[in-house]
C-alpha cells in the first residue's frame, strides 16, 4: 500500500467514527483538529501559554502568543461556538499549568 492510500484509509476510518459520535464529540474534534493544525512554534518558554478552549472540561492546550492573537481572523471561534453550543456547560476550571518551549513547539506540562 502506497503513502496515498495509507492516507486515505486513514481519513476514511477517522471520519467513519465521527459518525457515531455524539454532537458535543463531534464539535470537540472539530474544534481540536484545526487548533492542532495552527503554528506553534517557539524559541522560549516566555512565548507560550497553556489556554482553556471549550471541550466541556478543563483541558489546556499550549500554544504560541503569536498564534493566539491571530486566532480571531480564524474559523476557530465558529468552530468554539459550535463546541460550546453542542456540550454541557464545563465546570469552573483553576488557571491552566504554565506551558513550555521544548523541541521548537509550545508544550504543556
Amino acid at each position: 500500500m502506497n503513502l496515498q492510500h495509507t492516507i486515505f484509509a486513514t481519513l476514511f476510518i477517522a471520519t467513519s467514527s465521527l459518525g457515531n459520535a455524539d454532537p458535543c464529540s463531534q464539535a470537540n474534534a472539530g474544534l481540536r483538529s484545526r487548533l492542532g493544525s495552527l503554528p506553534n512554534s517557539c524559541h522560549s518558554d516566555l512565548e507560550c501559554e497553556n489556554y482553556y478552549f471549550w471541550y466541556g472540561g478543563c483541558a489546556a492546550i499550549a500554544m504560541s502568543k503569536k498564534t493566539i492573537g491571530a486566532l480571531n481572523k480564524t474559523e476557530v471561534p465558529a468552530l468554539e461556538a459550535r463546541a460550546k453550543a453542542a456540550c454541557p456547560p464545563a465546570p469552573a476550571c483553576s488557571p491552566p499549568p504554565p506551558a513550555k518551549c521544548m523541541g521548537g513547539r509550545c508544550v504543556g506540562l
